[in-house]
């Protein structure tokens, strides 16, 4: 499309051509793609940490890191104003086979400070039900790697996954200065029901990080909450957690273990991040007219707790 356009422009040197006569030359169902890169980040108000709704159609490199394949903007949908970011995922063309995804800069949370995270995301219609999950946002944590700890060696400490066809959520805990996945000192699964395939579910997520009994997990689920739970959450590191989101997918790699599908494609759009005393579900809930402007407090809700596990 773009050596189209630039073949036309060439042959009409000298004459000037517009932007809605170009726009025509697009062919029906075309959707314009934003721009990948690095730009100065707009400000925002207290206690707003970060907004992040590509309403300006950039993807922006000072805000976010690459994690894998690199997700696209797309106009495709949109949660509100004009663009989305898209990650698509192909395990047998992709160049990584299981992830595609974006971390957040500098932002990693205070140990016992409250930290509310806001976002929205859409499963498009084909977004089939499969047996192996997939991570569609995670808080990952950052190793002490002057004491042994490393990547390969932990889980994140909190990740909203999809499954067979249901939202699922893992939170993970352990005060000890090292830390190792093969000996949690505890975990927590929740089930948050069946998914809706070809609409924007928003998620609002209130935490209090810390390994220890004054930690603090609440999540709202398209305004309703659906968990509210007081204890430990995270891992006893000199830094907290920093946020992603895409797809990463439960793949070993491009073959095994099995599954029902081999592609997948999943929107996010309206990130924000706030922290401080005065932060609020308001703050960071998707949807709100502007960034800076506080929004509806939520409905009261019944929290899900589907399991409890301890390690000795």
């Amino acid at each position: 499309m773009r050596n189209m356009l630039a073949k036309l422009l060439e042959n009409r040197r000298g004459s000037f051509l517009s932007l809605a006569t170009a726009a025509l030359l697009l062919p029906v169902g075309a959707h314009a793609e934003g721009k990948t890169i690095a730009a100065a980040i707009a400000p925002v108000e207290p206690p707003l940490l970060t907004v992040s709704s590509f309403d300006d159609g950039i993807l922006n490199l000072n805000q976010w890191t690459i994690s894998g394949n690199a997700p696209t903007l797309t106009t495709e949908v949109s949660r509100k104003g004009k663009y989305a970011l898209k990650s698509f995922l192909d395990r047998l063309k992709s160049e990584k086979s299981y992830r595609t995804e974006l971390s957040l800069k500098g932002i990693s949370a205070e140990r016992g400070k409250d930290y509310w995270y806001g976002f929205s995301i859409y499963l498009p219609d084909d977004f089939v039900s499969d047996n192996i999950w997939e991570i569609l946002a995670q808080w990952h944590g950052i190793p002490d790697e002057d004491l042994g700890e490393s990547n390969e060696n932990l889980n994140p400490p909190l990740s909203l996954q999809s499954q067979n066809g249901e939202w699922k959520l893992s939170s993970i805990w352990d005060s000890r200065q090292v830390t190792n996945k093969k000996n949690y000192e505890g975990k927590r699964s929740y089930n948050l029901g069946a998914y809706q395939r070809g609409k924007w579910t928003d998620w609002v997520f209130h935490i209090r990080w810390s390994p220890y009994s004054d930690g603090l997990l609440q999540v709202w689920q398209n305004g309703k909450k659906v968990v509210d739970t007081a204890g430990p959450i995270g891992f006893n590191d000199k830094r907290g957690p920093y946020f992603k989101l895409g797809i990463y997918k439960g793949w070993d790699d491009r073959y095994e273990p099995p599954g029902k599908v081999g592609v997948r494609t999943v929107y996010h759009d309206e990130i924000r991040v706030a922290s401080g005393p005065d932060a609020t579900y308001a703050d960071v809930a998707p949807g709100g007219e502007v960034a800076t402007t506080r929004r509806p407090l939520p409905p009261e809700g019944v929290a899900v707790e589907s399991s409890l596990t301890a390690n000795p």
